[in-house]
C-alpha cells in the first residue's frame, strides 16, 4: 500500500505541466553556419536535421573544451518538472557525456542543480525525458566530454527540439492556473498537486498548526482570518468562526468578530451596541451624540438633524433648515431679532431670553442697584436719566442745557462790543487834539491860551459823555446775565 502511495504521489509530481519555453530566451557557447539556438525551441517535434530546425555549435578538434545550450526564464523564477529533449538523428555519439542543470546563475560551467548526467555507459538516446523538480532562473545542456576517442571531436550540441515543463513560482495545476496556498513557505508548492515544497507557514493559524503538505490551518484560523489556510481577511460586513454571520446592518466600519457587535460605533441615526435603537428624540447623528434644540420641540431627523419644522426655529437661533446656529453676541429672541440690554456687561446676554450673561452695569442707575438678570435700574435712574436702563436723557435736563450757552454767549458779545466803543472815542479824542494843535500856531499867545482853555472843556465834555455811554451799555447788559445764570442754577 505503501509503494503504492508513493508511486502515485510521485507521478503526480513529475506529471508534465505546460511548456515554459515560450517564455524566454536561448543562448549557445557557438554557432556553426545559419543553426541559431532559438531553433532548438521551436516546431518541429522530431530528430530531423537542419540547418533552420536545429541549433548546432561549432565544430572544432582542437581548442574547444566545452559546448552549452541555456534557456533563461522570462519571470523571476520557475519549477521546471521535467525537460524533454530531441537530438540530431544519428549523432547519438555526440550527446555521449551530456549534463543538465537548473540554476539561477549564468556561470559556466554551472554551479546549480545538477538534474540529470549521462552514465556514459553507451551511446544514450536521442529523445529522453528526464524529471528534475527543482526551481531555477535558467536551464542548461552541458557537455565538455566530446566524441573521443571515436571521431575525435571536441564538445558539440546539437539540439532540434526542447521543451521544458513546469509552472512559474506560486502557480500549478495542468496550466499553472491554481495559486500555491499562502501558507507554503515562499508560497512554492508542486506543480502537478499544490502541494507545498518547504513546508507550511502557519502564521494564520490557530495554535500554529498546519499541515506541511497541503498548508491547510488544522485548527482554524486567528482573528478576522478564513479560508483552508487562513489567507483570506473576514469582510467587514461578517463575523463568527467562519465569517459567515452578517454584521448589524447600521454599524459604521466592521463588528466584532467574535460578538458581532458593532467596534466602531453606530451609523447616524442609530445607538446601541447593535445599533438597532434609533436616536430618541432631540439626538441625531453618529451614536445619537449631537443634539437638536434650535428646532422647534427639538424635534429634527435622527440621520442629518434637519428640523421637522423649517420655518422657524427656538428662541435664540437664526432661522434655517437646520437650526444650528445660535445668536451672535448682542444678539437674542425669535431668529435673534432682539438687542441685548445696555445696561448688561458688553451688552451680552442669552440669546434665548435675553437675561445678561455677566451681569448689569449700575452706573446710571439710582443707588447704583440693577437687576443682574434683566439689566433693568430697580431704585431708578440718575437725575437727568431715564428709561427702563437708564440710557435716555431728560427733556428738562435737555433744555437747560441748551439755553446756557445761549446766555453765555449774549455776556461775552456785550463785554466785546464795550471795548470797540472805547478804541472808538480814543481814536476821535486823538484826531482833535492834532487838529487843534495846528491851528495854535497861528493864533497869538492870548487867544491861544484861551482856545486851550475851551479845547479842555470841551475834552472833558466829550470824556465825560462817553463814559455815560460805557456805562450805559455795560452796566444793564451785564447785570441781566448773571441774573439770568443765576435764575437757571435755582431752577435747577
Amino acid at each position: 500500500m505503501f509503494v503504492l502511495l508513493f508511486h502515485a504521489t510521485a507521478l503526480l509530481i513529475v506529471t508534465a505541466q505546460k511548456n515554459l519555453t515560450p517564455f524566454g530566451q536561448a543562448t549557445q557557447s557557438s554557432k556553426y553556419h545559419a543553426s541559431e539556438a532559438e531553433h532548438a525551441i521551436y516546431p518541429p517535434v522530431s530528430n530531423e536535421w537542419g540547418p533552420d530546425k536545429c541549433s548546432h555549435t561549432a565544430v572544432s578538434r582542437t581548442n574547444v573544451s566545452e559546448a552549452w545550450w541555456m534557456f533563461k526564464f522570462s519571470f523571476e523564477i520557475a519549477y521546471v518538472t521535467e525537460i524533454q529533449i530531441y537530438y540530431r538523428e544519428r549523432f547519438a555519439y555526440r550527446m555521449n557525456g551530456f549534463k543538465i542543470f537548473i540554476t539561477n546563475t549564468s556561470t559556466i560551467p554551472p554551479d546549480g542543480y545538477l538534474c540529470y548526467e549521462d552514465p556514459d555507459t553507451g551511446l544514450p538516446d536521442i529523445t529522453q525525458t528526464i524529471p528534475c523538480n527543482y526551481l531555477g532562473k535558467y536551464v542548461i545542456y552541458y557537455d565538455n566530454k566530446g566524441s573521443q576517442p571515436v571521431f575525435k571531436d571536441g564538445p558539440i550540441v546539437e539540439l532540434c527540439y526542447v521543451a521544458i515543463n513546469g509552472c512559474q513560482k506560486g502557480f500549478w495545476g495542468n496550466n499553472c492556473e491554481i495559486h500555491c496556498a499562502d501558507n507554503c513557505i515562499n508560497r512554492h508548492c508542486h506543480p502537478g498537486n499544490g502541494s507545498c515544497v518547504w513546508g507550511c507557514n502557519p502564521t494564520n493559524c490557530l495554535n500554529d498548526l498546519c499541515k506541511n503538505d497541503t498548508g491547510v490551518c488544522t485548527d482554524g484560523c486567528k482573528e478576522r482570518r478564513t479560508g483552508l489556510y487562513c489567507e483570506k481577511c473576514c469582510p467587514s460586513t461578517h463575523y463568527g468562526p467562519m465569517c459567515n454571520e452578517s454584521c448589524p446592518e447600521n454599524c459604521h466600519g466592521p463588528c466584532d468578530l467574535k460578538t458581532g457587535n458593532c467596534a466602531f460605533g453606530c451609523s447616524n441615526g442609530w445607538t446601541g451596541n447593535n445599533c438597532a435603537q434609533e436616536c430618541l428624540d432631540g439626538t441625531f447623528g453618529r451614536n445619537c451624540s449631537e443634539f437638536c434644540a434650535g428646532c422647534l420641540s427639538s424635534m429634527c431627523d435622527p440621520v442629518n438633524g434637519e428640523c421637522d419644522n423649517t420655518v422657524s426655529c427656538s428662541p435664540g437661533y437664526l432661522y434655517s433648515e437646520y437650526c444650528n446656529t445660535r445668536c451672535f453676541q448682542g444678539f437674542w429672541g425669535e431668529n435673534c431679532s432682539r438687542t441685548c440690554s445696555p445696561t448688561c456687561i458688553d451688552q451680552h446676554c442669552y440669546p434665548e431670553n435675553g437675561s445678561c450673561v455677566w451681569g448689569c452695569d449700575p452706573q446710571n442707575c439710582l443707588n447704583h442697584k440693577c437687576d443682574i438678570y434683566t439689566g433693568t435700574c430697580t431704585d431708578g435712574c440718575v437725575s437727568g436719566l431715564s428709561g427702563q436702563h437708564c440710557n435716555t436723557f431728560s427733556a428738562k435736563t435737555m433744555e437747560s442745557d441748551s439755553s446756557l450757552p445761549t446766555q453765555v454767549g449774549v455776556f461775552i458779545g456785550g463785554i466785546l462790543l464795550g471795548v470797540l466803543m472805547t478804541v472808538a472815542v480814543s481814536f476821535i479824542v486823538q484826531r482833535k487834539r492834532q487838529l487843534q494843535k495846528k491851528q495854535g500856531k497861528e493864533n497869538n499867545a492870548v487867544d491861544t491860551q484861551s482856545h486851550e482853555q475851551q479845547q479842555y472843556d470841551d475834552v472833558q465834555h466829550v470824556n465825560m459823555e462817553n463814559v455815560s455811554t460805557y456805562q450805559n451799555l455795560m452796566t444793564p447788559q451785564s447785570s441781566n446775565v448773571y441774573d439770568q445764570i443765576d435764575t437757571t442754577y435755582v431752577n435747577q
